[in-house]
């Protein structure tokens, strides 16, 4: 073992003990001239077969030079002959560490998780190296610019040269790997390529969403089940928000037993999955909607479409993941801070009955999301289930409800129109049905088309409102669904 102070490789004086695995020790090391730190893996002992297979590792990764892999800067060999590594030293978080301490993430920070390690991929696909070996314990995760952790891929002890052709480290026919994260062809030592990387990628995807992984590993049985069966996109948690169709199909795809029909490259893999990110983005950021208009309301309310809107006290624009929504407090409930709104985003889902709920007090009643791009039917909509002790949240159109759907948890109810300009409720309902949590929330239609029942099933739907609304038929049907708060006094 190396001791503190001693000097490797003619330049490098070790400061401490990194890590010890199976083959050998990692050692934090600085420069002796140059004063950078480096991080130095050493053999435990010399065996001709794990020497080999150390300087192959070090061949390797010298091809590759690239933000998400762990960069080699010498390779050498100690007095006793062992081979020593000395890569890059960089801070942070090993990826099993960060799934033990916290569990499951929200798709979205899993998403750039999985994105980086593709693109650390594809960097070592394009110099014709394969890695075998991901896992969470080969994942670092360090500090970025921008804000978001950057994975590094670690560990090349087993990666092989794709265009290697000649006498192997591994017998043929025999598993190098860990089990748990191997595709199934590496299991049963099949010929490889880029997508049995692709694979194992997506199990991590899969564990950081799910919390775990879609196959029981303890059992020769349930490794061979992974041959034959295609497993599900991964389903969050309660309190985590549910995967958007787009991203559940892409990642779905790469968990296939079938490397035919997995993505053919890292590339257009984390192509495909910026595409959905992207899309979620533009749906993320839908225009503000207009503010209320200041006239008074005329007396006498009986359908909403007749009717001018009037300011709100309690209604003020909240800006939720990049999305302008109104939102609409009970009239006894008072708005709150914005901190106070992500102080409820942080609770634990036993806790949450609604992320505005908590923010607005912690006693008003259930969500409620109005989907209306005419401003005058929505502010009324508004106000009129605000004045019933509702908790209504409104946007203008499917895509920002979409947006917003996904970051929050489930609403009581949903109520949509029909025809709008860009995500109408047809595709809201299309999107809705190809979620497995998302097709569970009741919807109802507001339209002035009375054909539209017939466009739609009308068993999945709630009910449908004809415009002009009835006051009392809007209030009986929100009733069925969402929670009243008990009026004060």
């Amino acid at each position: 073992m190396l001791q503190p102070g001693e000097t490797v490789l003619g330049r490098y004086e070790v400061e401490g003990l990194i890590g010890e695995g199976g083959m050998g020790r990692v050692y934090r090391a600085r420069h002796a001239r140059l004063g950078h730190r480096v991080a130095l893996k050493v053999l435990h002992q010399v065996r001709p077969q794990t020497a080999a297979r150390f300087e192959r590792e070090a061949e390797l990764m010298a091809r590759v030079r690239h933000p998400n892999v762990v960069a080699l800067l010498d390779y050498g060999l100690l007095g006793d002959g062992r081979p020593c590594i000395a890569m890059e030293h960089v801070d942070g978080q090993l990826l099993d560490e960060r799934l033990a301490a916290t569990g499951a993430v929200p798709w979205a920070e899993a998403l750039d998780i999985l994105v980086g390690i593709l693109d650390g991929l594809d960097a070592i696909h394009a110099q014709a190296v394969l890695h075998r070996d991901l896992k969470p314990g080969n994942v670092l995760l360090v500090p970025s610019a921008t804000g978001q952790p950057r994975p590094k891929l670690l560990d090349f002890g087993i990666a092989k040269a794709i265009d290697d052709e000649g006498p192997g480290l591994t017998r043929v026919g025999s598993f190098v790997g860990t089990p748990a994260y191997a595709s199934p062809e590496q299991l049963f030592g099949g010929p490889l390529d880029a997508r049995s990387d692709l694979y194992s990628a997506t199990l991590l995807f899969h564990e950081l969403v799910a919390g775990a992984l879609p196959f029981d590993t303890d059992t020769l049985a349930a490794l061979l089940e992974r041959t034959q069966r295609h497993p599900s996109a991964p389903l969050p948690p309660p309190g985590l928000p549910p995967l958007p169709s787009g991203l559940a199909q892409a990642v779905h795809a790469a968990l296939s037993p079938q490397p035919d029909a997995r993505p053919g490259s890292a590339r257009s893999y984390a192509r495909a999955l910026r595409e959905v990110r992207r899309g979620l983005v533009r749906m993320a950021r839908p225009e503000a909607i207009s503010p209320p208009d200041p006239r008074p309301r005329p007396s006498g309310l009986g359908a909403l479409a007749a009717t001018r809107p009037r300011a709100l006290q309690t209604t003020a624009p909240w800006d939720l993941g990049g999305s302008r929504l109104a939102v609409a407090a009970p009239r006894p409930c008072a708005t709150a801070p914005r901190a106070r709104v992500d102080a409820a985003r942080r609770r634990q889902p036993s806790q949450r009955h609604g992320v505005i709920g908590h923010a607005l007090g912690g006693a008003c009643s259930d969500v409620v999301l109005i989907v209306e791009d005419d401003p005058d039917v929505r502010q009324q909509l508004l106000e009129v289930l605000s004045d019933e002790r509702f908790h209504v949240v409104a946007v203008d159109d499917g895509a920002p409800a979409l947006a917003w759907l996904y970051r929050e948890p489930r609403p009581a109810l949903i109520l949509t129109d029909w025809w709008m300009p860009r995500v109408d409720g047809g595709a809201l309902l299309t999107e809705l049905r190809q979620n497995e949590v998302l097709t569970q929330i009741p919807v109802a239609v507001i339209t002035a088309d009375p054909n539209i029942a017939r466009k739609t099933d009308p068993r999945r739907l709630a009910g449908v409102l004809k415009k002009p609304v009835a006051v009392q038929e809007l209030v009986e049907l929100v009733g069925r669904y969402a929670a009243q708060r008990p009026r004060a006094g």
